[in-house]
C-alpha cells in the first residue's frame, strides 16, 4: 500500500486494516458520547447504577473509536488492530478497541 498520505486519513479512506470514519460518522460519535454521558448522570440521580454503567461503557466505546480514528497510524503500529477480516472502524466493538 505504500506510504499513507495524510489527506487520505483526513478524508476517511482506508488504512490497511480498517476504514476510517467519515466526517458525518465522527460528528455522530461525538454527539452519541455526549448523550451517553448525560444519560449516565440521569441514571446516577435516579439510583439506576447498572444502567449508568452501561451508558458509561457506551460513551467509552464511542470515544475510543474517535481516538483510533484520530491516531490511526499509532493504532496500526501497536499490532493490536485486527488483521483478519478488515471492517469499518464504526463496526468495531469494545474488545478490539481496548
Amino acid at each position: 500500500m505504500g506510504q499513507i498520505d495524510q489527506s487520505d486519513v483526513v478524508r476517511g479512506n482506508i488504512m490497511s486494516n480498517f476504514l476510517l470514519l467519515t466526517e458525518e460518522q465522527e460528528r455522530e460519535l461525538y454527539r452519541l458520547s455526549r448523550f451517553y454521558r448525560k444519560e449516565a448522570q440521569r441514571c446516577e440521580k435516579a439510583g439506576a447504577y447498572l444502567a449508568g454503567c452501561v451508558m458509561l461503557g457506551s460513551a467509552l466505546e464511542t470515544l475510543l473509536m474517535l481516538m483510533v480514528n484520530c491516531y490511526a497510524e499509532e493504532a496500526m503500529a501497536t499490532g493490536c488492530v485486527p488483521k483478519r477480516n478488515p471492517r469499518p472502524l464504526v463496526d468495531w466493538t469494545l474488545g478490539p478497541l481496548l
